[in-house]
């Protein structure tokens, strides 16, 4: 399992995420902003951008969050 040490956001809906292994990857979350109800919400850009590392992953302040490995299995490369 892979844990979220700490994020920063870049631009649009894009976070840049390190991991406990101190891998460091970009995620673009804009193709899952419609899917499901607690990510509507996250259009909103200031809204997207109001997150914290909760645990071992990214919380919204909306109480959306994201698997820690699927945030590592989808990332792309700067």
């Amino acid at each position: 399992m892979h844990k979220v040490k700490s994020a920063k956001y870049l631009k649009n809906y894009e976070l840049e995420i390190l991991f406990e292994n101190w891998k460091s990857k970009c995620f673009n979350m804009e193709s899952y902003i419609n899917k499901g109800l607690s990510f509507i919400p996250l259009k909103e850009k200031n809204i997207f951008q109001m997150f914290k590392v909760k645990g071992d992953t990214i919380v919204w302040i909306t109480w959306a969050d994201m698997s820690p490995d699927f945030l590592y299995e989808k990332w792309y490369s700067k």
